[in-house]
């Protein structure tokens, strides 16, 4: 589990995510997360996505220091073989932007597996950050389990 929780924060560290969230990914409660989704793959047999060494793929894809909009999404992917960890497109994000009088670029998405990334607005550094960044095959988040994790950021 060291390993895992080390590559991690190497991953993190390369996008700048790792100094501001350090004291997260030092503490308890991140190993805590950590163990309680392996203990859901080796005693419940629960399958989820995107794997844990993808789950923080959101951050890697728009570094630290390029963040100009930060956008939390309910959308929940639960599609194992398609699910790296990049948020998809849906017209709810659309919507909520719109709504605040943000305007960023027309959004351009290229199909991955059936559901589109929203490449262009990860390009112009909207940070978009699921509520649950790992989700059951059944389509239940693990809210909970994230909790800690999304109130630090």
């Amino acid at each position: 589990m060291q390993e895992l929780v080390q590559k991690i924060n190497e991953r993190l560290k390369e996008s700048g995510w790792y100094n501001p969230l350090r004291i997260f990914l030092e503490s308890s409660d991140f190993l805590n997360i950590i163990k309680e989704l392996k203990r859901k793959v080796e005693e419940d047999n629960q399958r989820f996505c995107p794997s844990l060494s993808n789950a923080f793929k959101f951050l890697e894809d728009v570094p630290f220091g390029k963040v100009k909009a930060i956008l939390f999404t309910d959308f929940v992917n639960n599609q194992v073989e398609h699910n790296t960890g990049i948020p998809f497109y849906t017209p709810k994000m659309v919507g909520i932007f719109h709504e605040s009088g943000t305007v960023y670029s027309k959004v351009t998405t290229h199909e991955k597996g059936g559901a589109h990334v929203i490449k262009s607005w990860i390009d112009q550094g909207v940070l978009i950050i699921p509520i649950a960044l790992t989700t059951r095959i059944d389509g239940k988040p693990h809210l909970k389990v994230w909790e800690p994790f999304i109130m630090r950021l």
